[in-house]
């Protein structure tokens, strides 16, 4: 038997032992409500799957992708748009509670003297997808941070140079994820700083909960890793206002489950890299059907966020935006559709 056929044998052998060992729980966390421990999280073949509309990717529809001609490559090329920034931005050192928008799927958040920072990704996600918009305020300026939600492993919500910037200045901060993203995390965190969850699973609880929740999206970092760790966003359920971040998702039923559950005060929902929606809709969800899922949800206010950031997708940067403003003027509800400004407080917006 040839040295090469063995170590083939070694690894199909060694990815069949972790295919079988696959958690779709963590033990020793609780449950949002008694019927999600009878569901757990959905795995299919050592491999996590969304509860609807199973993903897998296929290399010819992505050829396909790239060989279409691109309707918004003018549009894109001739753009000078970016993300506006507030010229009164929150003072992060406040009493006050705040939520801050600082790009992408980046939010500082502050609740009852807890602070927190959802997906923070700086600079770059790559070398070849570039920042687009600023940072309202400098990394440096930052205030002291208790933990991190961390909603997947892609590299636009996992930057490692971001989490070290923040590791630096908070040693003992901790950072709350899905299920085996504690392979990647240990690289940065000591190993009792990391909590992982399974979907529906409790985080925190207190002095405010946080569940992991579903999402329909998928996860890969390296060429093999395909679904080996698990994606999801975040319910944050306060004293006095409860909050859903999305994270990457495309539509699906489970906005409208979550409005059934409880009632969600900011809907915190990604508009952007949605174009063609034929390859994208299985990630990320439109303006259209992000306004569609805030109303199945029946939130009180919607925040757009995964947009003017990261060159991701086919659209032009500025075009999930204005498609979301042009729904929001015929909308019912078009004053809680929200649109805040990098470093603005989320929190005091109106109504």
């Amino acid at each position: 038997m040839s040295t090469i056929f063995r170590l083939l044998l070694l690894l199909l052998l060694t990815e069949t032992k972790v295919m079988a060992q696959i958690p779709n729980e963590n033990p020793t966390l609780p449950y949002w409500f008694p019927e999600d421990q009878t569901t757990k999280t959905p795995t299919d073949k050592g491999k996590y799957v969304n509860d609807e509309f199973p993903f897998q990717p296929s290399y010819k529809d992505f050829r396909r992708w790239k060989n279409e001609v691109n309707p918004y490559a003018d549009e894109k090329k001739n753009a000078v748009w970016s993300v506006p920034i507030s010229h009164q931005p929150q003072n992060l050192f406040a009493k006050e509670d705040y939520c801050v928008w600082l790009g992408h799927c980046t939010f500082l958040f502050q609740i009852d003297g807890i602070r927190f920072i959802t997906d923070p990704v700086f600079g770059a996600a790559t070398p070849f997808y570039p920042r687009k918009s600023q940072l309202p305020f400098a990394v440096i300026d930052l205030p002291a941070i208790d933990f991190i939600l961390l909603s997947h492993d892609h590299r636009d919500h996992l930057d490692f140079d971001s989490l070290r910037q923040l590791k630096k200045k908070n040693p003992e901060m901790k950072v709350y994820s899905g299920l085996k993203m504690d392979g990647l995390l240990k690289k940065v965190f000591k190993k009792n700083h990391i909590l992982c969850a399974g979907w529906n699973q409790v985080l925190m609880e207190a002095p405010f909960k946080i569940i992991f929740v579903p999402a329909r999206h998928w996860s890969k970092r390296g060429l093999f890793d395909f679904n080996d760790r698990l994606w999801g966003g975040f319910i944050i359920q306060t004293k006095d206002k409860n909050i859903y971040f999305s994270g990457d998702t495309g539509y699906g039923s489970h906005f409208k489950r979550y409005g059934e559950r409880l009632s969600i005060d900011y809907a915190l929902i990604g508009i952007g890299a949605y174009q063609p929606e034929w390859f994208m809709e299985s990630n990320h969800i439109s303006p259209t059907n992000a306004i569609k899922a805030f109303d199945e949800m029946n939130a009180q206010r919607m925040i757009p966020m995964h947009y003017g950031c990261f060159d991701l997708s086919n659209e032009s940067m500025q075009d999930p935006i204005h498609v979301y403003r042009g729904i929001k003027e015929l909308h019912p509800k078009k004053d809680r559709l929200l649109i805040p400004q990098l470093g603005e407080n989320i929190f005091l917006m109106q109504p």
